[in-house]
């Protein structure tokens, strides 16, 4: 976790935000931290936060199709997400498409250490409809 005045010095800046916002994956630390902080909590889920901040440092404005392809996630649906198309305006997303779930050998430690994981799994994609335009 954060050392003693690592910790005074983000209960400050909270405490000026008024708020705070996480990763919606529980079993983070920094999640677990901010919801220990005793101020308000957003939770956001991990890929849709990589595409907004995206949106906001380049002025992107109404709704893109974003892809973010940065590892694992914590999904809305309670699963651990991988690459994903999502369609969205910053404030919301819609799970448009996806690399298909597959068995993860070695559970969130192959996260740590992705070499150990099977090779081909970005070759299963699964798309949904996307909305009419």
């Amino acid at each position: 976790m954060l050392s003693p005045g690592g910790e005074r010095h983000a209960l400050h800046v909270l405490r000026d935000a008024g708020g705070v916002v996480s990763d919606m994956h529980p079993d983070y630390l920094s999640t677990g931290f901010a919801q220990s902080a005793g101020f308000p909590l957003i939770t956001v889920q991990h890929h849709h936060a990589h595409v907004a901040s995206c949106m906001a440092e380049n002025g992107l404005r109404g709704t893109v199709l974003g892809i973010s392809w940065d590892g694992t996630g914590y999904g809305t649906d309670g699963t651990i997400w991988g690459g994903e198309f999502l369609l969205t305006d910053g404030a919301s997303f819609e799970r448009v498409a996806a690399l298909r779930s597959s068995p993860c050998r070695g559970g969130e430690k192959a996260i740590r250490n992705p070499a150990g994981r099977p090779s081909g799994s970005s070759s299963r994609c699964s798309a949904r409809d996307l909305p009419a335009a």
